[in-house]
C-alpha cells in the first residue's frame, strides 16, 4: 500500500474516533473512488501517489461541479453540503459574489 493511501486510511480511523461525520463520509468517499480507479481495467493494480492524487483531483472537480448545478437549480442546502465534502478554502472559490 502506498504513503497516500495509508494516510488517508489512518485519517478516516481519527475521524470516524473524533466522530467528525463530515471528515469521516469525505475520506470515505476518497478511499472508495481510489479503490475504484485500482480495479478499473482488465486486472487490478496499485496506484502510485501521482495516479491518487489525480483520482482525487477528479473527483474533487465532479463535486464542485454538483455543487455549482444544485446551487444554480436553487438547492442551496445540498450545495453547500457538496462544497464543503469536497473543497478547501484554496481549492474552491468563495461562494460570496464578486464583482467583476
Amino acid at each position: 500500500m502506498t504513503t497516500l493511501k495509508t494516510r488517508l486510511q489512518d485519517d478516516l480511523t481519527a475521524a470516524i474516533k473524533a466522530r467528525d461525520e463530515l471528515r469521516s463520509s469525505t475520506l470515505r468517499l476518497t478511499i472508495t473512488a481510489i479503490t475504484k480507479e485500482e480495479a478499473a481495467g482488465d486486472s487490478v493494480r496499485e496506484l502510485s501517489d501521482a495516479e491518487m492524487e489525480k483520482t482525487i483531483a477528479r473527483e474533487a472537480k465532479k463535486r464542485r461541479e454538483a455543487a455549482e448545478a444544485f446551487a444554480e437549480g436553487g438547492r442551496s442546502r445540498r450545495s453547500g453540503s457538496a462544497r464543503r465534502a469536497w473543497c478547501s478554502p484554496s481549492t474552491c472559490p468563495s461562494s460570496s459574489p464578486t464583482t467583476s
